[in-house]
C-alpha cells in the first residue's frame, strides 16, 4: 500500500506516518509534501492507494487539490484529515470528491477508513 500525506505541519506529518507503520505491515511506500499543488505534481507517478490531505495548505488549499486529482483521477481516495469541524468544510470535501473527512484529534480512525 502507497499513501501521500499532504500537510505542511511537520509534526502533523510526523504523527499520521508514525500511526500508519504501526499500524500497517503491508505499507510499501509513504510520500509526504507540504502543499495542494505538490499532492497534485506527485499524485501521476506515485499512484498513491490513499491521500491524506489537510484543508488549509499553502499554494493550492486541500479543496481545490482533492477536486482536481478526483477529477483527472476517478479511481483516486482521499482522506481529508484537518482541524476543522464544520459543516460546511464537511460538504465541500464530499464535493471535492473526498472519500472520508477524519478530525486531526481522531486521527485513530484512519485505520478504520483505510482497512
Amino acid at each position: 500500500m502507497k499513501i501521500l500525506i499532504v500537510e505542511d505541519n511537520p509534526k502533523a506529518r510526523a504523527m499520521i506516518k508514525r500511526l500508519l507503520l504501526r499500524e500497517f505491515e503491508q505499507l510499501e511506500k509513504v510520500v509526504e509534501c507540504e502543499d495542494g499543488q505538490a499532492a497534485i505534481d506527485i499524485y501521476p507517478d506515485f499512484q498513491p492507494d490513499w491521500v491524506l490531505m489537510d484543508i488549509n495548505l499553502p499554494v493550492l488549499d486541500g479543496l481545490q487539490a482533492a477536486e482536481r486529482i478526483c477529477q483527472t483521477y476517478q479511481d483516486a481516495r482521499i482522506i481529508m484529515v484537518t482541524t476543522y469541524d464544520d459543516v460546511e468544510y464537511r460538504d465541500a470535501a464530499s464535493k471535492a470528491g473526498a472519500c472520508a473527512y477524519v478530525l486531526k484529534e481522531d486521527l485513530e480512525q484512519l485505520t478504520g477508513i483505510i482497512r
